[in-house]
């Protein structure tokens, strides 16, 4: 990805891993904390999370825990509980967030390219 030049600049070569799916069972588990309503038991709302947030990092996590938090007080300000549904719609939108970013990122270095 780096030519050599810049590579050989570089002290350290760090590689970043995406968390496997026992990972981001752990990272939604502590995101969700115990003191959020939920409208499901809270294991089965981190097993779906982590399942559907496949390709993501902890951050992108956080990015849809926090799109998906304010969801259940929009539907229902009365008793307001959180559920799976929230947080698959909310890992959908960072999904496709974050592809447009890369489109977006990919055709402005097009146009530097051919500037």
């Amino acid at each position: 990805m780096y030519d050599d030049a810049f590579k050989r600049r570089l002290a350290f070569d760090v590689k970043f891993e995406l968390p496997d799916e026992e990972m981001r069972k752990l990272i939604w588990g502590f995101h969700l904390v115990p003191d959020i309503p939920l409208a499901e038991e809270r294991d089965l709302i981190i097993k779906a999370a982590a399942a559907a947030s496949e390709s993501f990092s902890g951050g992108d996590i956080l990015k849809a825990m926090r799109q998906a938090l304010p969801k259940p007080i929009m539907e229902q300000a009365e008793n307001p509980r959180l559920a799976a549904k929230h947080l698959l719609e909310a890992i959908e939108k960072v999904r496709t967030d974050n592809k447009k970013e890369l489109t977006d990122r990919q055709q402005l270095g097009k146009k530097l390219l051919n500037a």
